[in-house]
């Protein structure tokens, strides 16, 4: 089974469609996983929640969404006002705004992302969190650090199983061996790699900010990456 793994999408609905194209998805076949993020700060909050739902329908257990530090603060925001704020600090207005565009309001959607979001998915080859891990069992990090936490990242400190992560954005995906160099490999499009045993694979690459989106193929022990450049077409040319 190819498994697709797609970084934060932050409403960028149109090349969320051309990214799906491009890597040619079949949702018969193949597993999709979301790291997380696919609302605030970009325009179409809506349109990509409505297309993640669509696939999750259509795919079941092999459409698979981790749940970002956005999907948390979404559904906290109603909990308490230090939540709202927060949430209003990171982005909230453009999801808001996206949702009344369409005569509809996020907090119908709540349960929705309650049910079907997870803090961390795990297979014999690699893993998925959000944002990062310190142990390399998910399930013993708390959960901070899986949506939050970028120290990790920034310092190249995880040497457990594979994990492939978004939530820090770089302008090109990169692996990280855990070794504390502040060298980073770099992870070219179209460019197929051995998928490595262990370590940090992180695919945000910034599409809201200007910069791509982009998925990782994992399949019959190797990866390729296919991103898609912000404003690029729907059929990710």
């Amino acid at each position: 089974m190819r498994n697709l793994i797609i970084g934060d999408v932050h409403a960028c609905f149109d090349e969320l469609e051309g990214l799906l194209n491009r890597v040619n998805l079949n949702k018969k076949e193949d597993r999709l996983l979301f790291v997380g993020d696919l609302m605030d700060r970009g325009p179409k909050s809506y349109e990509v929640l409505s297309l993640v739902k669509f696939l999750k329908e259509k795919m079941g257990e092999r459409c698979i969404l981790i749940r970002g530090n956005h999907e948390e603060m979404c559904l906290n925001h109603v909990k308490s006002w230090s939540d709202k704020i927060q949430w209003e600090y990171n982005g909230s207005q453009a999801t808001i705004d996206s949702f009344h565009a369409h005569g509809d309001d996020i907090k119908n959607h709540l349960d929705w992302i309650t049910d079907n979001t997870v803090y961390y998915y795990q297979n014999e080859n690699f893993q998925c969190v959000h944002a990062g891990l310190y142990r390399k069992e998910p399930e013993k990090n708390d959960m901070n650090t899986m949506i939050w936490d970028r120290y990790p990242v920034r310092h190249n400190c995880y040497s457990g199983k594979l994990t492939i992560v978004g939530h820090t954005p770089f302008d090109v995906p990169v692996y990280l061996d855990g070794s504390g160099e502040k060298m980073v490999r770099v992870l070219e499009t179209d460019h197929h790699y051995k998928l490595p045993e262990k370590g940090l694979i992180c695919i945000d690459t910034g599409c809201v900010y200007g910069g791509a989106l982009t998925a990782l193929a994992i399949e019959d022990g190797g990866c390729c990456v296919y991103s898609v450049k912000a404003g690029e077409d729907r059929k990710g040319r």
